[in-house]
C-alpha cells in the first residue's frame, strides 16, 4: 500500500516538473519578442547617455540619446567599433539640441533621426555619409545652413520639411531627385543650387519657399511634380529646360515671373500650372502642344502668346484656358512673312519672342 502511495507521488511530481518546464520557454520567448519588437537585442545605453545598437555593417547604430549636451560631438567610436549610422528616431524631437557633429564614417541618416529637434541650428554632416532617410531634420525650426555630402544621391521626402530658418542649401551636384515636400514651407531660404544631375522635383518640393528670387534648372530635368513652386511668391526668373516633359498642376501657381517659354516635349499644361502669376506678360508654347487646361487663371497681364507652330495647328488644340483665348497670338515664322498675320520670331541679340 505504502509502495502505491510513493509510486503515484513520484509521479506526480515529475508531472509538476514537467509543466513547469514546459511554461519557461515561451515565458523566456515572449520576453526576447518584446525586447526585439522595440530595439535590437544588443541595444544598450552607454555612459554617455547613448542607446547604441549594430549596423548591417556591423559597426554601431546610434538609435537613441538621453544625455543633456546642446552642442554635441557624436564619438566615431563606441567601445572600439565604429559608428556607422544614425538610426530611425534617433534624436526625435530632442529639444535640447543646439549644435551636432556626426563623425566621419557615418554612412547613412535614419527616417525621422532628427526630426522636431526645434532649438537645432547648425548640423554638420561628413562626406561618407550617402543615405539620408525621408524626414530625417523634417521640423527643425531653427535650422539655418545645410552643406550636403558630395556622395548623395537623392533628397528624399520631408527631409527638410518646414524648415522655417533654413536659409542656405549647399547641395552635391550628383543629386537626382528631390522628393515630396524636401523644402516645403522653407520660407526663409533664398540660396539653393539646383544640382546639374537633377532629373525630377517631387510633389511640392519647393511650396511655400517665398524668399526664393531665381533658379537655375539643368537639361537633365524631365518632370516637375504637383505643388512643386506653389507659393513660391518671390520667384521671378526660371527657365524651363528643353527637356521637361512634365509639369504638374499648381507647380507654379503664385510665382512672379516675367514670361514662361515652354519646352518642346510638353504636350499637355495641366490645371493651375502657372496660376495666379500676376506679373506674367507673356507665354511661349511648343508645337506640339495638344491640351490646356485653365493653366492660367489670374494671370491679368498675360497679353500675348507666341506659339511655335502654324494657326491651322493653333485651332486643332484643346483650349479650355480663357485667359489664354484672351490674349493675341502670334504664329512663329523664321523669316518676315509677306502676308498680313499675327508672326514672330526669336530677336538675334536678346533671343527674346519679337512680333515680325
Amino acid at each position: 500500500m505504502k509502495m502505491r502511495k510513493t509510486k503515484k507521488l513520484l509521479t506526480l511530481l515529475a508531472f509538476s516538473f514537467s509543466l513547469l518546464a514546459s511554461c519557461e520557454k515561451p515565458i523566456e520567448t515572449m520576453s526576447e519578442t518584446s525586447d526585439s519588437s522595440a530595439l535590437d537585442s544588443s541595444s544598450m545605453f552607454t555612459n554617455d547617455g547613448f542607446l547604441i545598437g549594430t549596423s548591417k555593417d556591423g559597426g554601431v547604430r546610434i538609435d537613441g540619446y538621453r544625455g543633456k549636451e546642446d552642442n554635441l560631438d557624436i564619438p566615431s567610436t563606441i567601445d572600439g567599433r565604429p559608428v556607422t549610422s544614425i538610426g530611425a528616431s534617433a534624436f526625435y524631437e530632442n529639444i535640447t539640441l543646439v549644435t551636432v557633429t556626426i563623425p566621419k564614417g557615418v554612412t547613412s541618416i535614419g527616417e525621422y533621426a532628427f526630426q522636431g529637434c526645434i532649438s537645432l541650428l547648425h548640423i554638420e554632416i561628413p562626406d561618407t555619409v550617402t543615405s539620408i532617410a525621408h524626414d530625417a531634420f523634417n521640423l527643425c525650426k531653427s535650422l539655418t545652413y545645410v552643406e550636403l555630402p558630395p556622395g548623395l544621391t537623392a533628397i528624399n521626402d520631408k527631409t527638410f520639411g518646414q524648415c522655417k530658418s533654413l536659409f542656405q542649401v549647399v547641395v552635391p551636384d550628383g543629386v537626382s531627385h528631390i522628393g515630396k515636400a524636401a523644402f516645403s514651407g522653407c520660407s526663409a531660404m533664398f540660396i539653393f543650387n539646383i544640382p546639374s544631375a537633377l532629373e525630377t522635383i517631387g510633389d511640392n518640393a519647393f511650396e511655400g519657399c517665398s524668399a526664393i528670387r531665381s533658379l537655375t534648372l539643368p537639361d537633365t530635368l524631365t518632370s516637375i511634380g504637383e505643388f512643386a513652386f506653389d507659393g513660391c511668391s518671390s520667384l521671378t526668373s526660371l527657365s524651363i529646360p528643353k527637356n521637361v516633359t512634365y509639369i504638374g498642376s499648381y507647380a507654379f501657381r503664385y510665382c512672379q515671373m516675367g514670361y514662361v517659354d515652354i519646352p518642346d516635349k510638353v504636350t499637355s499644361i495641366v490645371i493651375s500650372a502657372f496660376a495666379e502669376n500676376r506679373l506674367l506678360t507673356y507665354v511661349v508654347f511648343p508645337r506640339g502642344l495638344e491640351k490646356i487646361d485653365k493653366a492660367f487663371y489670374g494671370c491679368t497681364s498675360l497679353a500675348s502668346v507666341y506659339y511655335r507652330g502654324t494657326s491651322e495647328a493653333w485651332q486643332t488644340i484643346k483650349n479650355n484656358d480663357e485667359i489664354i483665348r484672351n490674349a493675341t497670338t502670334y504664329f512663329y515664322s523664321e523669316t518676315e512673312p509677306s502676308e498680313p498675320g499675327n508672326y514672330w520670331h526669336y530677336d538675334e541679340d536678346e533671343g527674346d519672342p519679337t512680333a515680325w
